[in-house]
């Protein structure tokens, strides 16, 4: 993969994931506000997709990691 691919997903991986955990953290505060079951479930269901974004994004901005260590090494 060229190296501007790799920047790209480094900082793509970066830029996004600040963001997604902000609302990771409002979706938790929405949930302490509500005893709605029905609420509760939409907000653990986003909180769930929100979480596997964030691992994706954490298994490119890794991968991407280590693809630049190995060629900083080569």
């Amino acid at each position: 993969m060229p190296q501007r691919n790799e920047d790209l997903f480094l900082n793509l991986a970066h830029v996004v994931n600040n963001p997604l955990t902000a609302i990771r953290n409002a979706l938790y505060l929405a949930g302490r506000l509500s005893d709605d079951p029905e609420l509760l479930a939409y907000l653990e269901l986003a909180n769930g997709e929100v979480s596997r974004i964030s691992a994706s994004l954490t298994a490119i901005w890794s991968d991407s990691k280590r693809r630049a260590a190995m060629k900083a090494a080569a």
